[in-house]
C-alpha cells in the first residue's frame, strides 16, 4: 500500500550532502518526505541511509530492480544493491572492500545483511563458482542458504521488532580475479545469551527454540514429560511466530536424540537445557 502524500519538495535531493541548508531539521524533513514517496534510500556522500518503512514497497526488491542495478547503468538512484555493486566491482578491479551496517533496533539492519548477500551472490558467476559439499550447489548459494539459520540461533522477538538481531556477525568474502566468489567465513559475536533463559517482559527466547517444538511433535516430545509441559507452554505462547519449514527435518532428527538421552535418566531442569543448547 503506497502513502498518500504531496509531490517530492525540492529540498530533498537524492544525496543529503546537496541540501541548501544542512541541519538536523533539514534531514529529517527530507528523509520524511522521501520517505512518503515511498523512497526510503538516499545517500550522504559515499554512504546510504535506510529508512524502514514498515511495510512491503512493490518492486523495491524484485528481478528487474536488480538486473537494473547489475547492469551499471550511470545515474542509479540511492538504493541497497547499488551498495552492494559498487563493492563488487571494487573487489574485481582487486581492491578489498567493507561494509558497515549500522542502527537502532528494528532499522533495519537484519534486512540490509541480507540485500547485500543476495546481490552479491547473484553478482557472482554460477559457473566459475566452485561447488560447495551439498548436492553440486554454488557457494554463493550456501552463503545465502546460512542467513535463516543463524537467524533461528541468533535472533528473538522483541517489544520493538519480531526479528531482532541479538548478537553481531562478521562475513568476510574471497573473490577470485575473475569476480567468482571462492569462500566465505562467518564470525559471531557478542551473542545475548542470557535471553535462552531470562528473555524480558513481553519479549521471546531464540527462534530456534519455538521452529524445534513446531518440528518435534507429540511422538518426539513423549519421552520429557518434564521438558514437554514447559515448551509446550512456550508454543502456546508463540503461535505467531514466522518460521522457517526449511530446518524443521534437521531440527526435529536433533530433539529427537536429545530425547533419547534424556529417558535413560531424569531429565535436567528446562531452563538448564535451554541454556545448554547455545553453548
Amino acid at each position: 500500500m503506497r502513502r498518500l502524500a504531496a509531490s517530492m519538495p525540492v529540498d530533498a535531493p537524492d544525496d543529503l550532502t546537496k541540501l541548501g541548508k544542512l541541519s538536523e531539521t533539514n534531514v529529517i524533513e527530507a528523509l520524511k518526505a522521501r520517505l512518503m514517496q515511498d523512497t526510503i534510500y538516499t545517500a550522504v556522500n559515499a554512504m546510504i541511509v535506510a529508512v524502514n518503512p514498515c511495510t512491503t514497497i512493490e518492486g523495491m526488491y524484485s528481478d528487474a530492480t536488480q538486473r537494473r542495478y547489475l547492469s551499471s547503468a550511470p545515474d542509479l538512484p540511492p538504493h541497497v544493491y547499488l551498495t552492494a555493486a559498487r563493492v563488487h566491482r571494487g573487489v574485481v578491479q582487486g581492491r578489498s572492500q567493507s561494509v558497515v551496517i549500522s542502527g537502532e533496533s528494528g532499522a533495519g539492519k537484519t534486512e540490509s545483511f541480507k540485500r547485500v548477500i543476495q546481490f552479491i551472490s547473484l553478482a557472482c558467476s554460477p559457473a566459475q563458482a566452485p561447488r560447495g559439499p551439498a548436492a553440486g550447489r554454488s557457494i554463493d548459494q550456501l552463503l545465502v542458504e546460512t542467513v535463516p539459520v543463524l537467524e533461528s540461533f541468533g535472533n528473538a522477538a522483541t517489544v520493538h521488532n519480531p526479528n531482532s538481531s541479538r548478537f553481531g556477525k562478521f562475513v568476510m568474502m574471497h573473490f577470485a580475479a575473475s569476480g567468482a566468489l571462492v569462500g566465505v567465513s562467518v564470525r559471531t559475536y557478542l551473542l545475548e545469551k542470557t535471553r535462552a533463559v531470562l528473555p524480558g517482559p513481553s519479549e521471546r527466547s531464540f527462534h530456534i527454540f519455538y521452529e524445534l517444538l513446531r518440528g518435534a511433535g507429540k511422538a518426539a516430545l513423549a519421552p520429557l514429560p518434564t521438558l514437554t509441559l514447559a515448551l509446550s507452554l512456550s508454543l502456546s505462547l508463540s503461535l505467531s511466530l514466522t518460521l522457517i519449514p526449511t530446518l524443521t527435518l534437521t531440527l526435529t532428527l536433533t530433539l529427537r536424540r536429545r530425547s533419547h538421552r534424556c529417558s535413560s535418566s531424569p531429565c535436567p531442569p528446562p531452563a538448564t537445557w535451554l541454556g545448554l543448547g547455545l553453548g
